[in-house]
């Protein structure tokens, strides 16, 4: 009798595959999950964590920097600091059940 991983394994294989060898109906391939890999969100929180500009947090200078190119009249400032306060506004789209939606399509022509 012969009690090493090989076997384990192989029973616990058994359990989980039917006889074509495709996993069981609830049985994952993989319990653990695909593995994370570093967020660009993650790798700048950590930049802007570590510095300092002008004896504050980076974070800081740079809002106080947007705050005041929107304070100059930077329509694009103006935007990103409305949508961070307020958030950005809903569109609303209403249909007339009445009439039937009617949907065309458009094909653009290539200009070589």
């Amino acid at each position: 009798m012969h009690d090493g991983p090989a076997e384990q394994g192989e029973n616990r294989a058994t359990e989980t595959r039917d006889a074509a060898g495709r996993f069981m109906p609830g049985v994952s391939g993989n319990p653990s999950g695909r593995g994370s890999a570093p967020s660009l969100v993650a790798a700048l929180r950590a930049e802007l964590g570590e510095r300092e500009v002008s004896g504050r947090p980076a974070v800081r200078e740079i809002a106080a920097r947007l705050v005041e190119m929107a304070l100059g009249g930077d329509i694009r400032a103006i935007r990103e600091v409305l949508d961070r306060v307020d958030g950005k506004p809903v569109q609303a789209i209403s249909v007339d059940a009445a009439e039937p939606i009617v949907l065309k399509p458009i094909v653009l022509e290539r200009r070589d």
